[in-house]
């Protein structure tokens, strides 16, 4: 399982990963989701932009419950990045799920659960 909570205030986008799963995405977890994101497990919770990279929990325990947040200069970037996060870790959670029924989404504003394996 993989729930991720997203908001965003603004041009501020927020994470906090709310359940991972650490038999399937593990430390050194890697995906290439089809729209160029890569969802990574290796230290913490983190955006990493220049790399298009968004990482979930890693090795590095004592950040899994903290907030991982990144500015953007507009809200508009904000908006992009965070469909692009929705998109890859759905397609993420998908290619993972052993029962499609399984896979969810929900929405509420600006804020997002999204995953279950």
């Amino acid at each position: 399982m993989l729930k991720i909570k997203f908001w965003r205030i603004e041009n501020v986008l927020c994470m906090k990963i709310l359940e991972q799963d650490k038999d399937v995405f593990d430390y050194n977890f890697m995906y290439n989701s089809s729209n160029g994101l890569t969802i990574c497990s290796l230290d913490y919770p983190e955006f990493v932009l220049d790399e298009d990279r968004l990482y979930i929990r890693g090795e590095d325990t004592t950040y899994d419950n903290k907030v991982a947040s990144y500015e953007f200069n507009t809200v508009e970037e904000a908006k992009n990045f965070l469909k692009r996060c929705v998109f890859a870790i759905n397609e993420c959670v998908a290619h993972f799920s052993k029962k499609e029924s399984e896979h969810k989404m929900t929405f509420d504003t600006e804020e997002f659960v999204i995953g279950d394996v």
